[in-house]
């Protein structure tokens, strides 16, 4: 790399610079220059770039499926800037670089014309489950997408989801009332506190969601009225003295959920929700499952889940008892019919 410039180098700058696409233009006949170096030769010859940057104003003034998603990705991992400081109104997503293609989607479905910044990131995690076990250190590529001078949005955020600045220890639960934008406003903070997984022990389809208590207590008593039964869901705290709890849906309720929030066309981490999209097909093309979870997965179709999966042309495929499951399963059956609510241990198979 060059350390000191020469005039020919200099008169490419103020040729070029101030273009629209200046930097990327002279990154290529600068081979031996990066980004930073030429933005800050450009500040000492008195070079300012008059940029002006555009999107949709009024994407977040009524909630629909599509800001939904993106607005639940800016609750848990996006960030809004305190307008009494030098940020001002200003509104970011930071992912890691593998996930570039949801900002990308978000920028295109926001009508943005700004640009991504990259940079490498060192992260500490710590188990405040285990404070004696050692801290994990690592590298991370990272991208981010800012949106400046977005005072609107953050209004429309605050007013529609209650998403404000220091929102992790105090997010609020949002002012949506349809399934479909509960569904979408789910789906986004999963994708960005969340994790799906399939459990060691017996292979349950899992999903996690990391937020305060009350955030993460609106998607329960949701989707507990929505899924009344089974009971595969529960809040929990997450470190001892702090609003951070985690939300867990396992088992059929899960499955259900998660075939919900798939027919939805919305932007998604599909690293993520490939998961559950996998796992559904694998059940649902199953020669034989065992009674306890057609069972359970019986019971919590309830008529709305029904009527929301034919609205979508999505209904669940229940496959076969296997064989050696279908007298425990009329059992089942049986128990339920006289008692709705019945003993677990009636389910323990």
């Amino acid at each position: 790399m060059k350390v000191f410039w020469d005039l020919t180098e200099d008169d490419l700058i103020k040729q070029h610079y101030l273009d629209q696409n200046g930097i990327e233009t002279l990154i290529k006949l600068l081979p031996n220059r990066n980004y930073n170096g030429i933005k800050a030769r450009a500040n000492l010859l008195n070079l300012k770039r008059k940029i002006v940057y555009t999107k949709d104003e009024n994407f977040f003034s009524i909630p629909n499926v599509i800001n939904c998603a993106i607005s639940g990705l800016i609750a848990t991992d996006g960030c809004i800037g305190d307008p009494r400081k030098k940020s001002g109104y200003r509104l970011s997503i930071g992912l890691n670089i593998k996930d570039i293609s949801i900002l990308e989607s978000i920028k295109s479905y926001t009508n943005y014309n700004g640009k991504f910044l990259f940079q490498t990131v060192n992260t500490t995690i710590k188990n405040y489950r285990k404070p004696t076990s050692p801290e994990y250190h690592y590298t991370s590529k990272m991208v981010t997408l800012a949106f400046y001078n977005a005072k609107r949005w953050c209004d429309d955020l605050d007013k529609n989801w209650n998403i404000t600045p220091r929102k992790t220890l105090n997010l609020k639960a949002p002012n949506i009332t349809e399934t479909e934008h509960v569904l979408a406003y789910f789906s986004g903070a999963v994708c960005g506190d969340g994790t799906i997984y399939l459990q060691n022990i017996n292979n349950r389809l899992t999903i996690d969601l990391l937020g305060t208590f009350e955030f993460l207590s609106f998607f329960k008593n949701k989707f507990d009225i929505l899924i009344p039964y089974p009971i595969d869901s529960q809040v929990r705290q997450e470190r001892r003295g702090s609003n951070i709890f985690t939300y867990r849906i396992s088992g059929s309720k899960a499955f259900i959920l998660a075939k919900m929030v798939l027919c939805l066309n919305i932007p998604r981490l599909d690293r993520k929700w490939d998961i559950a999209r996998n796992y559904i097909n694998l059940i649902e093309n199953s020669s034989g499952l065992h009674s306890k979870f057609i069972f359970n997965l019986k019971s919590g179709l309830s008529e709305n889940v029904i009527a929301f999966l034919k609205q979508y042309n999505q209904p669940i495929i229940i496959p076969p008892v296997a064989p050696t499951s279908i007298k425990v399963l009329k059992a089942l059956e049986f128990a339920r019919s006289k008692n709705p609510y019945c003993n677990k241990s009636l389910l323990v198979i």
